[in-house]
């Protein structure tokens, strides 16, 4: 009886250890020297123990900033990311090497998206793909967008220039094919015209938004007095600096 009892109290005794080390231990410090190891300075740092979830209010990235993001953890070495971006909802599946990203956006907004151009574009994007990751650099990804209710503003084609043009719905897909290397294609069909796009993407492993875009857009029109006439240039730049050639 006493061996039983002196087991009783050493296991109530050990497991009272735990938790007590559980709920003082302070994974805030620890996942803040993590994130800015892997190149993350977050903001607002805070950690819930039932569930264990990380929540950070504010996290800039790139040129963007998630907020309220949070992390959990699925297992010893996967977790998820949940945060909100440009107004929609991104989710984020991976592990502690950050080498294969797995993603799904829904709703985002593209008026709300960092991109500097010469024309506004408007609308709504979900996706979802995936994108593995060697040193930072991207060795391998596919994945697909879809687009809806998307606009342009302020456009012109030589002397003709348009407050706006309805260009529907549609989609676009993405396949790595060498080192920071996309290949993108994708179409859509609106009510004024009808866009196939062609083109690659150079990925900047330092600043995304400094990735170089190069892409052939051709457009037929539907409406107006340009209607039946098809028109072709490229988009060119940065996502800092998009320019029509």
């Amino acid at each position: 009886m006493k061996v039983k009892r002196a087991l009783l109290l050493l296991s109530v005794f050990t497991l009272s250890f735990l938790i007590s080390l559980y709920l003082t231990f302070p994974f805030e410090r620890v996942a803040e020297r993590v994130l800015i190891e892997k190149g993350f300075y977050p903001q607002k740092v805070s950690f819930h123990h039932f569930p264990p979830r990380l929540t950070i209010g504010e996290l800039p990235f790139g040129g963007v900033t998630l907020k309220s993001v949070s992390i959990e953890p699925k297992g010893l070495k996967r977790f998820l990311v949940k945060a909100e971006l440009c107004g929609g909802n991104l989710e984020v599946k991976t592990d502690t090497s950050l080498e294969r990203v797995e993603f799904t956006v829904h709703g985002i907004e593209l008026s709300r998206c960092p991109l500097k151009s010469d024309f506004k574009l408007s609308g709504k994007l979900d996706g979802k793909g995936y994108l593995v990751f060697r040193k930072r650099q991207i060795t391998d990804g596919k994945g697909e967008f879809t687009l809806s209710g998307v606009s342009l503003k302020n456009v012109s084609f030589g002397i003709f220039s348009f407050k706006e043009l309805d260009l529907g719905e549609g989609r676009i897909n993405y396949t790595v094919i060498g080192k920071n290397y996309l290949k993108v294609s994708g179409e859509l069909n609106g009510k004024d015209a009808r866009v196939e796009i062609k083109g690659n993407v150079s990925y900047n492993p330092k600043n995304y938004m400094n990735s170089y875009v190069n892409l052939s857009v051709s457009v037929s029109m539907k409406t107006g007095k340009l209607k039946g006439q098809k028109f072709r240039f490229t988009v060119r730049g940065s996502f800092n600096s998009l320019r029509f050639y």
